[in-house]
């Protein structure tokens, strides 16, 4: 397999030859680290005539370099290809290729060249044009030190993790962040709302660490070419701004050639993810919202009568209205003659004299009281 961009090449043969070549180099690399893990100088006074200790001096600057100013570099492996490589459930490792069982060499063809491919994507992406040209020359070295350096135990600690134990005391935990083989989605059962609050959560983290990753990765990319490059992020509207100055050819900051395409990709991607951390957003406090309106509801309590009325019991209860002709004692039904009736709730008939000498006139609306 030929890349157009860089020249260089390996075939099947070469796949065969890998083990050979990588066993010779690992323990040169390993019998110069001794007990030092990856923050030792190491590597140090190299000449570029010196490619299996001068490829290890640039990467492993590049490495320290990125991981101090990203704090994981699974983050930042997983933006350099999000299309090909995958992170396990809690994005502490990585799978960009699948292992042998016997080593971290590749198990397949197809492996092969995704680890060649991988590494070409890094180097294009975080080195300079003169590393990235000297990496590129020697890209089977290259792939090499990458696979010993984030594979070979007690080297590269991507967190700072310790542990107690009985003989050595408190020692430094090590976790390799590349996979041995593709990981396997766990689906976990729980409540609803709380598996949407969760899957919103972990997607709105990885979508932050993704939009970290490609701001360092266009500033590094924009450094190469202009070393006191910043970028003030906080301001949208001025980091735009910044962008745009380094695609106009007149403008002191400009990038031509494939890192200014490379970078306006790179803007856009991170356009995206910024809708992208709004909708997650949006969506969680609508869930959250929701549940909030559901807990809210209202129960009435049931009553019960259980007042203690203390030792003279409780109250006799109210008398019931009788509808029907109650008994008044100055007033005799029977009796017709009775003329000083205190009160009649009967209506007096209206008779012809009545009606024809009115008390009083009744006015024809209400307007004239």
């Amino acid at each position: 397999m030929v890349s157009r961009s860089t020249g260089w090449m390996y075939s099947n043969d070469y796949g065969q030859h890998l083990p050979n070549t990588f066993n010779k180099l690992s323990s040169f690399w390993s019998g110069k680290v001794g007990n030092r893990d990856h923050t030792a100088n190491i590597f140090y006074n190299t000449s570029w005539n010196e490619p299996k200790t001068h490829v290890p001096f640039l990467l492993m600057s590049a490495f320290n370099s990125i991981h101090r100013e990203n704090g994981t570099m699974v983050s930042v492996f997983k933006n350099i290809n999000p299309s090909s490589v995958k992170t396990d459930e809690n994005n502490e490792a990585i799978w960009i290729y699948t292992m042998r069982q016997s080593d971290a060499l590749p198990k397949t063809t197809q492996d092969l060249e995704r680890v060649y491919a991988f590494v070409r994507m890094f180097a294009e992406q975080y080195l300079d044009v003169q590393t990235h040209d000297y990496i590129m020359t020697h890209i089977n070295i290259a792939v090499c030190f990458f696979i010993w350096f984030f594979a070979t135990p007690n080297f590269f600690f991507n967190k700072n993790e310790v542990k107690q134990t009985t003989r050595g005391g408190i020692q430094k935990m090590w976790r390799s962040i590349l996979l041995i083989k593709p990981p396997i989605q766990h689906i976990t059962h729980s409540t609803p709302h709380k598996r949407g609050v969760n899957h919103q959560t972990n997607i709105l983290s990885n979508l932050e660490k993704e939009k970290k990753t490609i701001q360092n990765t266009i500033v590094n990319t924009i450094k190469t070419v202009h070393t006191n490059f910043t970028i003030d992020w906080n301001d949208n509207h001025n980091a735009h701004k910044t962008i745009s100055n380094t695609m106009q050819s007149k403008h002191q900051h400009y990038i031509p050639g494939k890192k200014g395409k490379k970078i306006q990709k790179l803007y856009q991607d991170y356009q995206k993810i910024t809708d992208k951390i709004k909708m997650s957003k949006k969506s969680i406090s609508s869930v959250n919202s929701q549940q909030n309106k559901m807990s809210l509801t209202i129960k009435v309590p049931e009553t019960h009568d259980t007042y203690d009325w203390g030792p003279l019991g409780p109250p006799p209860s109210p008398p019931k209205l009788i509808r029907q002709n109650a008994y008044v004692p100055m007033f005799n039904v029977s009796n017709t003659n009775i003329v000083n009736c205190p009160v009649i709730d009967t209506p007096l008939p209206l008779t012809d004299e009545i009606i024809a000498n009115p008390v009083e006139d009744v006015p024809e609306s209400w307007e004239d009281l």
